[in-house]
């Protein structure tokens, strides 16, 4: 913790949801997904405080896997996630990295409230994000339909593997 998250009440921030403490214990994340968090904060100090927030919860907080390891039913960088807001409709997103300008449709950057809440969730979890008028939406993650390629492809593959071949083999 740094010291400024010490004097939220002073400063005139909300405090964090106990509910998003424990979302964030409950985050799993790839090594390389909580490196490029941590890289894209050092230059974030002025965002917005709530998803400042939950970043640095996360980061804290959450049990960090490699690649490989990583859940498959998790949200990471580049998953693309079936999701409900509120009452809408539930639609499909891509997570896009932090620094992502105004983000295409069906892209959610990183430094959204929406963003950062879905950020290293499972599937079948669900947590309140405010609005920036007060209110409060449950995000609600119904399925990781994509995970980015952030798995080892095996060394050789088995339709290019000449191992055993009883084929002359051209120099």
């Amino acid at each position: 913790m740094r010291p400024d998250d010490f004097d939220r009440a002073r400063r005139g921030i909300p405090p964090l949801d106990p509910e998003i403490g424990h979302a964030a214990a409950a985050c799993a994340l790839a090594q390389e997904d909580r490196a490029a968090l941590a890289a894209w904060l050092d230059h974030a100090a002025r965002h917005d405080p709530w998803v400042v927030a939950v970043a640095r919860a996360k980061l804290a907080l959450a049990r960090v896997f490699a690649a490989a390891d990583r859940p498959d039913d998790r949200v990471g960088l580049g998953t693309r996630f079936a999701f409900g807001l509120g009452d809408r409709p539930v639609e499909s997103a891509v997570l896009a990295p932090w620094d992502e300008e105004a983000a295409p449709l069906g892209r959610i950057a990183l430094r959204t409230r929406l963003g950062i809440a879905a950020f290293g969730m499972r599937e079948g979890a669900d947590v309140g994000v405010p609005r920036h008028d007060g209110t409060i939406e449950r995000l609600a993650i119904h399925g990781v339909l994509y995970q980015s390629s952030t798995r080892p492809l095996p060394a050789v593959s088995p339709a290019n593997d000449n191992r055993g071949s009883d084929r002359e083999v051209w120099p």
